[in-house]
This record gives structure tokens, sequence and C-alpha cells, in this order.
């Protein structure tokens, strides 16, 4: 993936640190996860798509899964919009905040925008991803993992931080990943 060309403005404080080839907008892309624990099975890792979560009234909760996932929403595309993470779907949907030990989830809303959280940016990477760069969030691109959620509705989902104060996932199945952006 070309990097994208650089803008003539201040980067989101969320680039604070990156390096002078950090970026915070981008668009069109998708999400991988790359395991830097085990081998891949490609250079790239595996895709990420959106799985419906939680929904009420017009508010619709999706987590950020892998194939996993019972309902996905396949070839969800994502742009980076001044640090602020959001999907490429019918409504407006984005990232709007993200805590520590939880799940990564977006957040839509079908009768106005949501406000995405200015806490994302994108950093070169040489060593993973096979050379595309990675998400980083609020200055950090390694406290990502993927975890297997407890319950009835098992599946993979990223979470942020893990931490076994949190009974929504099982810790002991996380593997930690960095979030590759690669082209759609």
């Amino acid at each position: 993936m070309a990097m994208p060309a650089r803008i003539a403005r201040d980067l989101a404080p969320s680039c604070t640190g990156l390096g002078s080839s950090a970026f915070d907008t981008l668009s069109n892309f998708a999400l991988t996860a790359f395991n830097t624990t085990l081998p891949n099975a490609n250079s790239t890792g595996t895709p990420l798509i959106l799985g419906d979560d939680l929904s009420y009234h017009e508010y619709r909760q999706s987590a950020l899964t892998t194939y996993s996932y019972p309902y996905p929403t396949p070839n969800v595309t994502f742009n980076l919009e001044v640090g602020g993470l959001v999907a490429n779907s019918e409504d407006s949907t984005a990232v709007s905040a993200v805590y520590s030990g939880y799940e990564f989830d977006f957040m839509t809303d079908s009768k106005g925008p949501v406000t995405p959280a200015t806490i994302f940016c994108g950093v070169p990477s040489q060593d993973a991803c096979g050379g595309n760069p990675v998400l980083a969030i609020n200055g950090q691109t390694n406290l990502f993992s993927i975890c297997q959620r407890t319950g009835g509705n098992s599946f993979a989902e990223v979470v942020y931080n893990a931490t076994s104060k949190n009974s929504g996932y099982d810790l002991s199945s996380c593997y930690s990943v960095e979030l590759c952006i690669v082209s759609a």
C-alpha cells in the first residue's frame, strides 16, 4: 500500500511521537490482524470485519471481528478522518470511544452522524503486515489482541489492552496482534 501524501497541516494529537511518516487521514482501506506471537497464514494477517454486537432502535454497536462472527458484514472498508476511524457503510458508523480492557466497537446511528474519537493514527511498519502501515491508538501499536468472546454467541474479536478484569472474553484465548492498514 502506498503511503498517503502529507497534507500541510498539523496531525491529530494521536500521532504525536510516531515519526514524520505517521498519518491521520486515509480513505478506503481494509483492516487485518497480524499475529505477533505465532506464524501467520500470509504476510498481512487475517481480514477483519464488522459484526453486529447490539442493536437498539436506530443505534447499532458492531464489534471488529474475524470471519468467526456468525453474521458478518463482509467487505467493509474504513477511512481515517483526522484521527477518527470511520467505517464506510450506509449509515454513520465510527469508533466513538475505546476503553482499556474492552472490545473495539463501532457505533452506528441511522438518524445522524457519529462523532469519531480522534485517537487513531497510521504508522509505517517494516516488521509486520507485509510492509503495510499499522494502526495506532493513542500513540501505541502493540496493545491490540484477538480474544474469544465468552457466552452463547462466541466469536473472535479485537480487544484493546486485554485484561483479566473483563469477563466478556476468555483472556487465555487472547493473542497479540497489530492491526494492518491494507488496500481495499
